[in-house]
């Protein structure tokens, strides 16, 4: 069965995307808000064990999983109150894989491409190590030399042929180890300065990017044994994801619900309906009709609780270039219809 909906997240070997996705499902297994993700039992073994040795401080640094250069692809079920709300692909490919495409192997150019099309959101994961210390400019170089150039021209070729992206989110890692060096307006100039594409008008509408800070562990630099991980915002980007896609989907069900409640209407206004009442096609639609709007209520509940986690939590939002709160970005009647 395919996936409701796509994420793919691009960053260069050893951005941490890797260890981003352990402590992800981690956190979303145990529960946020009533929120909890599903895989099935190969995957969730493969993660959880994997999860357990990176927890294990006595490893030192061989806890954390190597980078990786090929491509991974999982399958994860978003749960409210242990009921399905939509099922995504998690699509992750290193930046080297997208240098690929510049010596001309055109299938991997595509693969992304069609990757991309599929998705509700785009994750671009930039290493907080590259954040470290007092120099902006030296931040910004740093990103350009190490994830941008993999990047940018990617998505020149990509905006050329398709003009406008996905809702964006530059997911910060390590923020445990730079955050003492950077301030919500260094991120910023930073992100906007090595990623400017993303924040300007997009040609068939508006882009949307968020920048979103993230750690698996506040304390990643303890060597106590049996300390826990502290996870730091681990879910925000997920939770952007399925916002987009699950007000995709909601918008799909209203146009079905008002398709059905048209053809309802016309077949009613017959000489023979009229005679005879309704047909049993009407009265199957009918059924239709109310299995849809059952739907949307508990969807539209589900954005709310989101739509309300996003607003308070993740304030680096951007609609074509200009910095506006999530309310102000994303109409509050889909959050609230």
């Amino acid at each position: 069965m395919m996936s409701e909906t796509t994420m793919t997240i691009l960053g260069t070997s050893g951005a941490g995307k890797t260890c981003y996705l352990l402590s992800m499902y981690h956190k979303m297994c145990s529960g946020m808000n009533g929120f909890t993700i599903t895989t099935d039992d190969d995957t969730d073994v493969d993660l959880r064990h994997r999860y357990d040795q990176m927890k294990d401080r006595s490893l030192g640094p061989r806890r954390f999983p190597a980078g990786t250069d090929g491509r991974s692809q999982y399958e994860f079920t978003l749960e409210c109150g242990y009921k399905p709300v939509m099922s995504f692909s998690w699509d992750d490919y290193p930046g080297g894989y997208l240098d690929v495409k510049g010596t001309g192997d055109m299938d991997s150019y595509k693969q992304i491409e069609q990757s991309i099309l599929n998705s509700s959101c785009l994750f671009i994961c930039i290493d907080g190590t590259l954040l470290q210390g007092d120099d902006i400019d030296e931040k910004i170089s740093a990103i350009q030399d190490d994830c941008s150039i993999y990047i940018n021209p990617f998505f020149s070729k990509y905006m050329k042929e398709h003009g406008a992206l996905p809702p964006t989110a530059f997911v910060i890692t390590k923020w445990d180890i730079c955050a003492p060096d950077n301030s919500s307006d260094d991120l910023k100039k930073i992100i906007s300065a090595t990623f400017s594409p993303f924040f300007e008008a997009g040609k068939t509408g508006k882009t949307i990017a968020a920048i979103i800070p993230v750690s698996i562990d506040l304390y990643s630099n303890s060597t106590e044994p049996g300390k826990r991980m502290r996870p730091y915002r681990i879910q925000f980007p997920i939770f952007m994801g399925i916002f987009f896609a699950l007000r995709n989907k909601i918008n799909n069900d209203k146009q079905n619900k008002t398709s059905l409640q048209n053809q309802i209407s016309n077949e009613r206004s017959t000489f023979w309906s009229f005679l005879f009442g309704d047909s049993d096609s009407v009265k199957q639609m009918n059924s239709d009709v109310r299995a849809i709007q059952n739907k949307l209520n508990i969807n539209q509940q589900n954005l709310q609780k989101i739509f309300c986690q996003l607003a308070e939590y993740v304030p680096l939002f951007f609609i074509n270039g200009k910095q506006g709160k999530f309310s102000d970005i994303v109409e509050k009647r889909d959050a609230n219809d």
